[in-house]
């Protein structure tokens, strides 16, 4: 897996159907060609996953047990971005950010 984000490969699956005389999501707002501007996020995301696994997270949230953080918080600051359905209308790529955290099996 690399961490250079210029050979970073996003695939992006339009699930959207088109309405006759339409097109698919993606065509129309450029979906894709938009997250590809934001490899470098995704390449953050395997440095994440190669530094914090889960042995250093344990370790991380035992050194820091005093801030009370939730696993949805303290997964927060691991990935830098929200983690949760509820909230990736909070902030730009959460959504993606998510599914690719996911993925790498940085979180759950």
């Amino acid at each position: 897996m690399t961490k250079d984000a210029e050979s970073i490969e996003i695939l992006f699956n339009d699930v959207s159907t088109t309405v006759a005389g339409h097109q698919s999501l993606q065509n129309m707002f450029s979906i894709k060609e938009i997250h590809d501007t934001q490899k470098d996020i995704i390449a953050e995301l395997i440095v994440k996953n190669q530094i914090y696994n889960e042995s250093f997270k344990d370790i991380l949230q035992k050194s820091f047990s005093k801030l009370s953080l939730s696993q949805n918080d303290f997964d927060r600051v691991i990935v830098g971005n929200y983690t949760k359905e509820k909230d990736i209308h909070k902030r730009p790529f959460s959504k993606m950010t998510m599914d690719i955290a996911k993925q790498l099996g940085l979180i759950k």
